[in-house]
């Protein structure tokens, strides 16, 4: 096997690591977005049924829509 210059296994090593960290920032940044997402469709949920709460008719009718009475 022919031996690489320093310059051609730098270039390698930079790649290599770059591409590591590149990837791993990337799942991170994903994993926490996920998080907030699940927080912020609960928080929504949460709202939707205080709101519901306050309007009984409303809270009615979508009650009787999803058993299919109408």
């Amino acid at each position: 096997m022919k031996k690489w210059k320093i310059k051609t296994r730098m270039l390698v090593f930079s790649t290599v690591l770059s591409s590591f960290l590149f990837t791993t920032f990337v799942i991170a940044f994903a994993s926490f977005e996920i998080e907030n997402t699940r927080d912020e469709y609960e928080q929504l949920a949460r709202q939707t049924a205080n709101t519901i709460s306050f309007m009984p008719a409303i809270a009615d009718a979508i009650v009787n829509e999803k058993n299919g009475r109408a």
